[in-house]
């Protein structure tokens, strides 16, 4: 009997199920979401990079490595050609997916810039395998929130901030403020599991959000949004990562930025809306 006061771990699995306990996955990596957020944070990085040593933060980690499952595979073998796929190739063929900041640190070693990455995950076995990551090193702290909510006292602005809770979407009025008080002084690329599509309740909490966004980040220049859906099949979620920083940073970067959104975007609208199924003759 299960009881009712305890709160099951999630993990997502592999079909084969032999192969979950290696995996100890939370979610599936490589998916839309990481697709997206890796191409935004790729190509801030490259124009980062352009001017010099490249210092990042995430407070939220993850693996450095995660290994590439069959579906994460077939997806990025799919993909248009796209700065995440190009970035991920030499991972792929040694049967790896980097995360979003080990693809950072890959693209200015590729611009010709030193780079450092401050990483931080409250599991340690997560947070263990940035240890012979070059160039990476350890925050303080105990929990990613505590970073997230002093921003504003950090001793050393970074270049970049990478900010991606598993449950900012429920939780954004802890995040906002820190998150504003950083992006008047470098780059804060930040993820939302957005549920709006799943009913009314989930779009309030949408609409709140994105309410909340546009005014903490209006005194700072404004902030970029990107959009894709979770699925090309059934989207009962969307994928969106919002860029908020100096103006001077910002507006250059957009219409790139535009444009690899829009391209991930209409890929998966061909991806699901047809579908052949016809029997072959005599089946």
């Amino acid at each position: 009997m299960v009881s009712m006061g305890r709160k099951k771990t999630w993990r997502w699995r592999v079909a084969d199920r032999s192969l979950n306990p290696a995996l100890g996955l939370l979610y599936e990596p490589g998916n839309w979401g990481d697709v997206l957020k890796g191409e935004w944070a790729i190509r801030v990085a490259r124009s980062l990079a352009r001017s010099g040593a490249l210092r990042v933060i995430d407070p939220y980690a993850g693996f450095a490595e995660y290994p590439a499952v069959e579906a994460a595979r077939k997806r990025l073998e799919a993909l248009p050609p796209c700065a995440f796929r190009e970035a991920q190739r030499p991972f792929l063929e040694r049967g790896a997916l980097a995360s979003t900041s080990r693809t950072v640190l890959e693209t200015a070693t590729v611009e010709g810039a030193a780079a450092e990455i401050a990483v931080f995950d409250a599991d340690p076995v997560r947070l263990e395998s940035w240890t012979s990551v070059p160039g990476a090193s350890r925050l303080p702290l105990a929990s990613g929130e505590q970073i997230v909510t002093r921003l504003d006292r950090l001793a050393e602005d970074p270049a970049l901030i990478l900010i991606d809770p598993y449950d900012l979407f429920d939780r954004f009025e802890l995040f906002l403020p820190g998150m504003a008080a950083a992006a008047r002084r470098c780059a804060v690329l930040f993820y939302c599991y957005d549920k709006s599509p799943r009913g009314p309740g989930e779009g309030r909490v949408s609409l709140a959000l994105h309410s909340e966004m546009e005014r903490t980040f209006r005194e700072t220049g404004g902030h970029l949004t990107g959009r894709i859906p979770a699925d090309a099949g059934l989207a009962r979620a969307y994928h969106e990562v919002f860029l908020a920083g100096p103006p001077a940073l910002l507006g250059p970067l957009a219409p790139e930025l535009g444009q690899s959104t829009r391209l991930l975007a209409r890929h998966l609208a061909d991806l699901g809306c047809f579908e052949d199924r016809l029997s072959p003759p005599g089946g």
